[in-house]
């Protein structure tokens, strides 16, 4: 394999490295603070947030609807949808929410899955919030990623020149 090859492949190397702590850290920032804004009720959403990285991407994903943490739910356009009073259920035993007076958990589960669906949440209504995913884009954690991915690159074009000029010199004393 040719230097070049190889600095390319330890390039390579060190940027999935640094998405892949950069990842790991998204993720826990958005996991330290759903527990602070008490976001944590059967731990689901915040056990599917992961990340992937690759020399060339970095990918933070979890649930479909984890963006509701901090928009909260809007009205929902087709009808009532299936599941959402389920999972309404689970949530309301979760927190210790009991049910309305007179009505079972179920019923009660119902009947806010009908009224969130019809009004949206209340976070919803009341503008959300930007206090649990926003701070991972904060622009001082790009700049330090982009600061750390010139270094690097940096680094491996001094290292590429460097073996040019030295390969340069031998040619030149043979």
């Amino acid at each position: 394999m040719s230097q070049a090859a190889v600095i390319a492949q330890e390039t390579a190397q060190r940027i999935e490295q640094l998405f892949t702590q950069f990842g790991r850290d998204s993720v826990e920032i958005i996991k330290t603070n759903m527990r602070k804004a008490d976001q944590v009720a059967t731990g689901e959403t915040m056990n599917s947030l992961k990340y992937k990285a690759t020399p060339s991407s970095l990918v933070v994903s979890g649930k479909e609807y984890i963006w509701a943490l901090e928009t909260g739910r809007k009205p929902y356009q087709g009808g009532n949808k299936r599941g959402f009073a389920d999972k309404l259920l689970r949530w309301m035993q979760a927190k210790g929410i009991s049910s309305m007076p007179n009505k079972t958990d179920e019923q009660t589960a119902r009947f806010f899955a009908w009224y969130i669906n019809k009004f949206g949440s209340k976070l919803y209504r009341e503008g959300g919030r930007t206090d649990i995913i926003t701070p991972i884009f904060a622009p001082q954690r790009f700049r330090k990623l982009n600061k750390d991915l010139q270094l690097i690159t940096v680094t491996s074009v001094a290292q590429l020149v460097r073996g040019y000029v030295q390969s340069v010199n031998q040619n030149q004393n043979a």
